[in-house]
């Protein structure tokens, strides 16, 4: 039987006209039924239902439309997925069946149809055709929802899509296209690929699907306007995707001639680029753009000998040494006392220390949705972040790595931008620090670590020295006892939470597994959303930056290490360290 209190609640959501994200319902049952609970098969069939995750590609590790939300190693050093597929058997299926039939909202019915249409080798009895149609039809009306974002209502049409092809419901062919254009005149932006092209892509493309003419025609000619609007905003990006796109158009057409057109347009547009004309590291990213996207079309003489050509002009190029485009770039900004005092009296506004040490935190771990844009803005600014290599090197010039031009590795530039703002605000973050030893004791803050119950009471010596050194700015004796009691923390933190933090080595016992891999780890973020909430992934990401990401500041291997010790007897890392500490003061484990 399915435990009282979650049939309520999903009852309850069944029932409401509201959308809302599935996540909130994974998170709901874990609260409902919890990890040591004994679970019946009904529980099992709704865990494992709203804590897979889903990918319009097909491209899960199940290649599947479901996957695992986690996956990790078992002390045998054996895989283990969340949820697991070893649960699966006929009567889940026939309970997924049942609830199906039984549900309302569109998101369950979607959900049900799908988990029996992916997982129907576990039950004997075939498919009615009736749960395919429900599937493909509660996906367009998830697709159709006032609040949904319009990614998400492109990925909902994509499924009904994906199912009407491969289970050739012919019948369904002319509606999923109309709705697709209107989502897709709805929803577009010239400077959001992903938001246009795909019906272009998922019929237009198809030998097997023919749709009206005066539809195409029109498609056709909206699509190539915005082409040419993004020829004349030279946006280099959007249009090299308008014009790839329209190219395999023409071409699946026959009509060659078009596609040398569109492809010289978007040459032509390319070498007008600014920074094409005026920087060697600019021209040699775009004709080596140029050669690639003349590659995917080198199907006529014209075609062909363009490519020649830019090869050429690649074998031949040098890079000019004194570009006067590469430089470094530096932001200087004048912070008044006024401005200053009013952001300290900000902080220490309220007299209850562990609001304070709330506030601090808010002001300083890093928003991942507002780093994104600021680092959107600077790179759409200073376009040789996008296609230029760097080399990065540490403290003592020792090289760490080559950075890729942004295209080719946004995430290693996005934790780069991210470690440069935290290091922005190291200047507050001192200032913050210097006025809490003046207005407290190392002792209000001990108190608070003391009582979180993430450490033995033996631990208590070790946190009363790293806080004394700290009040009293011994910051190198401080960053070496607490970088080492941070990592047990965290440990200690996931093992309490169900994680697995060990490995069996090669004699028979246990090591630890690194620690930046716990931290990477899919866990670890649900650890710390379950924790923290909204802010949980946050918070994590902010550890993550200053303790272990080589391009980040990667403190805790650096003082593992011994690499350049002399810089740790200045405050900067040891107020970056503090932070962490305040993060895990937070905490509270019933002991």
């Amino acid at each position: 039987m399915l435990k009282e209190e979650l049939k309520q609640y999903l009852f309850g959501v069944d029932n409401s006209s509201d959308s809302f994200d599935e996540h909130i319902i994974s998170n709901k049952i874990r609260e409902i039924i919890k990890a040591d609970d004994t679970k019946s098969l009904e529980d099992e069939a709704e865990i494992f239902a709203f804590n897979v995750y889903t990918d319009t590609s097909n491209s899960t590790s199940w290649n599947s439309y479901f996957g695992p939300m986690m996956s990790f190693s078992d002390k045998n050093g054996e895989a283990v997925d969340f949820p697991t597929r070893n649960i699966l058997n006929e009567q889940i299926l026939t309970y997924w069946r049942n609830r199906f039939n039984e549900s309302k909202h569109p998101f369950f019915k979607a959900r049900y149809a799908d988990l029996i249409i992916e997982f129907a080798n576990y039950n004997s009895e075939k498919i009615e055709p009736e749960i395919f149609n429900q599937s493909i039809d509660s996906h367009i009306d998830l697709s159709k929802q006032d609040n949904i974002e319009d990614i998400e209502a492109r990925q909902q049409l994509e499924r009904a899509f994906y199912l009407i092809k491969k289970y050739n419901k012919k019948d369904k062919y002319l509606e999923i296209f109309g709705i697709s254009l209107e989502l897709e005149e709805k929803i577009a932006q010239d400077d959001k690929p992903g938001l246009w092209g795909f019906v272009l892509e998922w019929f237009l493309l198809d030998p097997n699907f023919s749709v009206p003419e005066d539809k195409e025609i029109a498609y056709i000619n909206n699509f190539n306007d915005r082409r040419k609007r993004l020829i004349s905003t030279n946006s280099i990006g959007s249009l090299e995707n308008a014009t790839v796109e329209l190219a395999k158009y023409y071409r699946f057409k026959k009509d060659y001639s078009q596609v040398e057109k569109i492809l010289k347009e978007y040459e032509d547009c390319i070498r007008n680029f600014k920074e094409y004309k005026e920087s060697s590291f600019g021209k040699l990213h775009y004709l080596q753009n140029l050669e690639e996207t003349y590659m995917h079309f080198n199907n006529s003489n014209i075609l062909t000998g363009r490519l020649n050509m830019i090869r050429d002009e690649l074998r031949n190029f040098r890079l000019d040494p004194n570009d006067p485009n590469f430089k470094s770039i530096s932001v200087t900004q004048d912070i008044s006392k006024e401005d200053i005092d009013k952001f300290l009296e900000k902080v220490y506004e309220s007299k209850e220390f562990s609001k304070i040490i709330l506030r601090i935190i808010v002001n300083f771990f890093l928003r991942k949705e507002k780093e994104t844009q600021k680092f959107d803005e600077l790179n759409k600014k200073y376009i040789f972040a996008k296609i230029a290599s760097g080399d990065i090197f540490d403290d003592e010039n020792r090289f760490i790595a080559t950075l890729p031009p942004l295209d080719e590795a946004p995430e290693l530039h996005f934790i780069k931008h991210c470690s440069n703002s935290l290091q922005i605000n190291s200047v507050f973050l001192s200032l913050v620090f210097k006025k809490m030893k003046e207005d407290y004791t190392k002792d209000d803050l001990a108190e608070l670590i003391k009582n979180s119950g993430l450490n033995n009471e033996s631990e208590n010596i070790v946190i009363d020295e790293l806080l004394d050194s700290f009040w009293n700015n011994k910051y190198l004796a401080f960053i070496h006892i607490a970088v080492p009691f941070i990592e047990s923390s965290l440990r200690r933190l996931f093992l309490t939470s169900g994680m697995v933090v060990s490995i069996e080595n090669k004699i028979g016992g246990y090591d630890y597994k690194p620690i930046n891999k716990l931290l990477e780890h899919e866990q670890a973020n649900i650890i710390f959303k379950h924790i923290f909430k909204d802010a949980g992934e946050n918070l994590l990401y902010t550890i993550r930056i200053i303790f272990t990401e080589k391009i980040g500041l990667n403190l805790r291997n650096k003082v593992a290490h011994g690499i350049y010790q002399s810089d740790f007897s200045n405050e900067k890392h040891s107020n970056y360290i503090m932070l962490i500490l305040l993060i895990l003061s937070l905490i509270r484990i019933n002991k």
